[in-house]
């Protein structure tokens, strides 16, 4: 037994094959008129530049690794800050600038800052930098800011840093 909706399908196009057969055979005529047609859509893309400069952290990690995003019983100089930079464009990029910063509550309080360079990565390439040896007073909590420098001609930065937190002591 056939559902109501299939029978109507059935007649529409019924209904439109004649329409189709008479407008062949010469028997009907149609017409449209332009006025009611709607102008089609214009669209300009533009080629993407052969050059695509981006690079981005893509990971940051401790060793020994953190426990709950707490510091476990090592002390801070004994702590390394792996950073790993992608280089997400399709040209290979010389002189990246790779700081961390060890913080408190704002850069403002800024207690130890380091800088290393990737002297060149290829396009897809990432490479992991290792921060040591970071000296600082007793907190409770301190920030980590990592950053990638942009480079010249790249247009996405957002992905070029991140600001991590650690606790110290036991949970």
């Amino acid at each position: 037994m056939r559902c109501p909706s299939d029978t109507r399908k059935t007649v529409f196009f019924m209904a439109g094959m004649v329409l189709v057969l008479a407008l062949v055979s010469g028997c009907a005529t149609a017409t449209v008129d332009s006025s009611k047609v709607a102008a089609p859509a214009t669209y300009s893309v533009k080629a993407p530049s052969s050059d695509h400069h981006d690079v981005a952290i893509i990971s940051v990690d401790f060793d020994p690794p953190l426990t709950q995003g707490r510091l476990a019983a090592v002390p801070l100089d004994k702590l390394a800050l792996l950073v790993a930079v992608d280089n997400k464009g399709n040209k290979a990029e010389t002189g990246l600038s790779v700081q961390a910063k060890l913080m408190g509550e704002s850069e403002a309080d800024t207690m130890e800052s380091k800088s290393l360079t990737i002297d060149s990565l290829a396009p897809g390439e990432a490479r992991v930098v290792k921060f040591t040896g970071f000296a600082a007073p007793a907190r409770s909590s301190y920030f980590v800011r990592v950053e990638v420098q942009p480079i010249s001609g790249e247009i996405v930065t957002n992905d070029n840093s991140k600001i991590i937190q650690l606790l110290a002591g036991p949970r």
